[in-house]
């Protein structure tokens, strides 16, 4: 496909598209309007103009194929009736194959399948053809339309309108063009209507040289239709050249300070016109008359845009004699005398027409308004200006008019202090003034009957709002930044169909009208408005009428006020689902009607440093977002919902984690970082069945972390929390990939050996060391860990599971939060050297920490036939472990790694963390919950060995312990007499199974 392209693009085609038809089914109907439309979006189509047709194809026609880039075939019913068409089609699919020639079909009134099979009434027809044919003929014949009927196109029937149909086709024909709008263009309003429209000016099919002016002000994509129609048309000519300000510029740097009337200056301009025209790097030239000398004979294609100086124009395109027939010069201007000047009668108005206007002002520096520049835009219905902010925009000081017919203005950067003085603003939906010198917008009540939405965010000069009176369909008004901004207009009580209040860091705001009904109110905002005197009694009015409101959403963050609450009843509506009441100073405790909250979905208090008390005995069924952040006389562990999903905790003065924390059965997420009152978390907090992260880094007085047996617990429902680690049979290792992430850094005084008691889910574990533990029975100061006994593995065990330890460094210059990953890999070698792989999950950390750092998580993965032979431990008797560390954004030095694997049986759970105490080798026959999910078992009807034969339905249960006189001291390594137990056990299971 990619050579095709290539192919395609490379060679120089004299028609755009060749359409192949049945004259008497599509002539008059489909193929006028197709052919139509192709002219408006200046598409060179073959046109055969009714010529006579033959049996045979004659050698224009066969030249017409392939000299197009696209054949459009137009099946209908009777195509296959003329041996003519038959043979056109055979040219196209020859011209396919070999110019990479591109096809649609269009299949008009008939089944794709018809033309395909050669059946239905198309068959019929195309039977009566091949008659007398020979049968090469017939067969080269049903080739062709089995090929092209394969080629995705247009099934007439299942359009419901061909107009729109033949419109898709020819913007499909555009596209494989690769003629469509650039990114550049494709959002500009009506930009096909306005290359049809220079079509009809332009009038291609004349032989005559002709110039054509566009017309307007500045901003309205005069230079954005100049660049499409050039795009669309430079490959009709011979020589097509685009002339704008840069070349001007370029060209003018030889004569810096030269008049453009300077004969000298005129020479040199024409001479870098010409090489640009003909391609030529130097062109020499030592007189005026050159252009027309060269260009006479060459049919061209001319645009000269953004054009302000008449002497440009004379030099580059004096008259129309200089260029050869069929020639088109195109002059962009906003100065209608130019053309007029110059003779230029064929004018484009780009105003009348204008319906909208989009300027990006980034790329440029600075811009001047002409005071009449919108006057002659009667329809001009949007208006979007960007940027203005960060360049020099020029309005003149009697800029005063905008048309009343606009419905979206926005503005960024409006640089004067008021609206236009004759702006009619009645037809205006969405205004948008964002970051201008606006003082106010206008004068008197403005007549703003369709208003919808006013966005005035960091107008900081603003000072007042219009009487908003006449905005009765008024449904945002955004005031966010308006730091002048005192007060607010009595007449807002009145918008009804107020639903968004925003008035975030309005610092200067100290009153709000009081008695305002609103009942449609959604949004209420108040952040940052330190100076306001007392909560609105907005508020009050709206609890009165809440049965027939929807308020949503209530800011009121950074408020001074030592009387917040003075003289309110009511001051929350119980319809509110976001309440945010950050930085309040004053606020104690919360008034009594919170508890009828029970919309409430996300509760932001934090930073309110005075708060002391939340209400008890309550449960807001719908809260699932709180946030108590900052809250540092807060001591009690929250009790409003048992719905919360995020907690967030940090910096307050709480000092427990209490046991009835199991009851909160959709937590996900605790954050208790920086908490420094906390002393006592019960673990009961992770059988919660959703539970993710919990974060207690940087909790230095936490010391007591332990599970709380409590009356409740048995009350749980096996629902709500995570049940215990199931039969090896049922065991799911999702939980594995899920897992809970526990955070302990910097808790200098918490003892981690809590965590390694019997746990309920498996989880990932990041705290404060320098060493990995003594209770991961392999470590190394690498990450490398070699020849490994491998553990005794169940025929019916599913999965092997192990934990793992690493210690790592983050050096003191490290900033912002670390994020790393850790996998472990696992190569099980066998007796004969032979080897597979398996690489657990990656386990993903993040810490802000510095120094050293321990990481602990637990692994898992399957053991089943069809993935591992571990079950024949008779091949298969260690391994060796390679920990692979991934520095995602941070830079840290890995100090060792440690491995604990099961050892037959015996829950990994179960393994205590004293120094001088080594762990079972082998676990006694009752552990139902170990890492290898069994005991190891011996039937005598599979073993055969009378010297321990035993009753076919009991176990055996081989336990070796060891002896603490036969323990090295880090409780690492067993000793001989363990180590000779231990093969023994597995040479006699060698001689039972041989």
């Amino acid at each position: 496909m990619a050579s095709s392209s290539s192919s395609s693009s490379s060679r120089n085609w004299l028609y755009d598209v060749f359409p192949s038809f049945s004259g008497e089914d599509v002539r008059k109907t489909f193929l006028s309007h197709f052919m139509k439309e192709l002219d408006r979006k200046l598409i060179i189509a073959f046109k055969d103009n009714e010529i006579e047709r033959s049996r045979s194809l004659g050698p224009e026609l066969r030249q017409a194929i392939k000299d197009s880039r696209i054949a459009v075939i137009i099946f209908s019913t009777n195509y296959a009736s003329s041996s003519w068409c038959m043979n056109e089609l055979l040219e196209i699919v020859k011209c396919k194959e070999e110019c990479c020639q591109m096809v649609i079909p269009v299949f008009y009134g008939l089944d794709p399948s018809h033309v395909r099979k050669q059946t239905g009434d198309f068959g019929k027809i195309f039977d009566q053809t091949c008659k007398n044919k020979t049968e090469d003929e017939i067969i080269r014949w049903r080739g062709a339309l089995i090929d092209v009927a394969n080629i995705l196109g247009y099934h007439s029937v299942t359009w419901d309108n061909e107009a729109r149909m033949i419109e898709e086709i020819a913007n499909d024909v555009l596209g494989k063009l690769n003629l469509s709008p650039s990114y550049e263009v494709e959002d500009f309003v009506g930009i096909e209507d306005h290359i049809r429209a220079m079509s009809s000016l332009l009038d291609l099919e004349s032989e005559e040289v002709r110039m054509v002016g566009i017309w307007g002000p500045s901003g309205i994509g005069k230079t954005t239709i100049a660049r499409a129609l050039f795009n669309r048309l430079s490959r009709r000519f011979q020589s097509s050249v685009l002339i704008d300000k840069v070349f001007i510029s370029k060209s003018m740097e030889f004569y810096r300070g030269a008049n453009l009337g300077d004969y000298n200056m005129k020479l040199h301009l024409q001479r870098a016109f010409l090489a640009e025209v003909l391609d030529m790097r130097y062109i020499k030239i030592d007189h005026l008359g050159a252009v027309e000398k060269m260009l006479r004979h060459r049919k061209a294609l001319i645009f000269i845009d953004d054009l302000d100086d008449q002497d440009v124009l004379d030099a580059l395109a004096g008259r129309t004699q200089w260029f050869g027939s069929g020639s088109r010069v195109i002059v962009v201007t906003k100065d209608k005398h130019l053309l007029r000047a110059h003779g230029i009668d064929h004018i484009y108005e780009g105003t009348k027409r204008v319906l909208g206007i989009e300027l990006m002002m980034d790329e440029t520096d600075e811009l001047h308004v002409h005071e009449n520049a919108f006057k002659g835009m009667r329809n001009l219905r949007f208006l979007e200006i960007f940027g203005c902010n960060v360049v020099r925009l020029h309005l003149p000081k009697n800029f005063d008019y905008l048309p009343p017919s606009l419905r979206l203005l926005s503005w960024y950067g409006y640089p004067m202090r008021c609206m236009p003085s004759k702006f009619n603003p009645e037809n205006l939906i969405k205004l948008v003034m964002r970051e201008g010198n606006l003082e106010k917008l206008w004068e008197g009540v403005a007549s703003l009957t369709c208003l919808k939405e006013i966005d005035l965010t960091l107008s900081e000069n603003l000072k007042e709002i219009p009487d908003l009176s006449k905005a009765m369909k008024l449904e945002r008004l955004c005031l966010d930044f308006c730091s002048s901004l005192l007060e607010l207009p009595s007449s807002i009580r009145n918008l009804k169909k107020l639903r968004d209040l925003e008035m975030n860091f309005c610092t200067n705001l100290e009153t709000i009208p009081t008695g305002i009904y609103l009942n449609s109110f959604d949004g209420f905002v108040l952040s940052g408005c330190s100076r306001l005197r007392r909560f609105p009694e907005i508020l009050t009015n709206i609890s009165e009428s809440s049965s027939n409101l929807s308020l949503d959403v209530l800011n009121m963050t950074n408020l001074k006020s030592e009387n917040l609450w003075e003289g309110v009843q009511q001051p929350f509506t119980p319809t509110l689902t976001r309440l945010c009441l950050s930085e309040i100073p004053s606020m104690v405790e919360l008034p009594s009607s919170f508890q009828n909250l029970n919309k409430l979905k996300q509760l932001d208090i934090r930073n309110c440093i005075n708060l002391e008390t939340l209400p008890t005995g309550i449960n807001l069924q719908s809260l699932e977002f709180l946030v108590l952040s900052g809250c540092s006389r807060l001591k009690s562990f929250p009790n409003i919902s048992r719905n919360i999903q995020y907690l967030n905790l940090s910096f307050s003065a709480i000092e427990e984690v209490p046991w009835w924390v199991e009851k909160f059965s959709r937590l996900k997420d605790l954050n208790m970082a920086n908490c420094n009152n906390l002393r006592r978390v019960s673990l009961n907090i992770l059988k919660l069945k959703h539970l993710e992260k919990v974060d207690f880094s940087n909790c230095m007085a936490l010391t007591e972390a332990k599970w709380d047996d409590s009356p409740s617990l048995v009350a749980i429902t096996p629902d709500y929390v995570h049940s215990s680690l199931p039969d090896e049979a049922s065991y799911l290792p999702d939980r594995f990939i899920s897992m809970v992430n526990l955070n302990f850094v910097g808790c200098f005084n918490f003892d981690p050996k809590v965590l390694f008691q019997p746990q309920t889910v498996p989880m990932q574990v990041i705290l404060s060391g320098e060493e990995v533990l003594s209770y991961f029975t392999h470590r190394t100061t690498g990450t490398s860990l070699t020849n490994i006994p491998l553990p005794h593995i169940s025929p019916s065990q599913p999965f092997l599971r192990f934990k793992a330890c690493a210690s790592c460094e983050f050096p003191l210059d490290t900033f912002g939060i670390n994020h790393f990953k850790i996998q472990v890999h696992f190569r099980f070698i066998c007796i004969s050297g032979n080897h597979f792989d398996h690489t657990d999950l990656p386990r993903g950390f993040s810490t802000t920490g510095l120094g050293n750092h321990l990481v602990i998580f637990d692994g898992c993965f399957p053991l089943n036939k069809d993935i591992t032979p571990l079950a024949d431990q008779l091949t298969y008797h260690h391994m060796d472990i390679q920990f692979l560390f991934i520095k995602e954004d941070c830079e840290f030095q890995v100090k060792g790694c440690g491995i604990l694997l099961p050892e037959n049986g015996q829950s990994l759970s179960n393994q205590t963390c004293r120094p001088n105490i080594l762990p079972h080798v082998f676990g006694g026959s009752t552990s139902n919950n170990g890492y290898l999910g069994g005991h190891e078992t011996v039937h005598s009807q599979e073993c055969g060995d009378s010297a321990l034969e035993s009753n076919p339905d009991k176990n055996i249960s081989h336990v070796f312990e060891a002896d603490e006189g036969n323990v090295v001291n880090d409780g690492c390594h067993v000793s001989d007499q363990i180590n000779e137990s231990v093969e023994t056990l597995r040479n006699s299971k060698r001689m039972r199974t041989t």
